[in-house]
């Protein structure tokens, strides 16, 4: 299986997953307090993990363009 296929698809999934559902409570005015406190910075470590996944799935990528136009 690609290398590139399962960095983008199987782990930036539940990672996208994961920062919908904090965005969902964000706007819940109930959860206010809750959110600055906790969500709030899982939602910043969400985004910069899915930072770093998208910068390895783009090294990958590059990487299998090259060997594959050694081929």
């Amino acid at each position: 299986m690609d290398i590139a296929w399962i960095q983008s698809h199987e782990v930036r999934a539940p990672m996208a997953r994961l920062m919908g559902l904090v965005n969902i409570l964000e706007g819940d005015k109930d959860h206010e307090k809750y959110f600055k406190e906790f969500w709030k910075p899982l939602l910043e470590s969400a985004h910069e993990l899915d930072a770093i996944i998208r910068k390895i799935v783009g090294k990958t990528e590059a990487i299998a363009g090259v060997e594959t136009s050694h081929e």
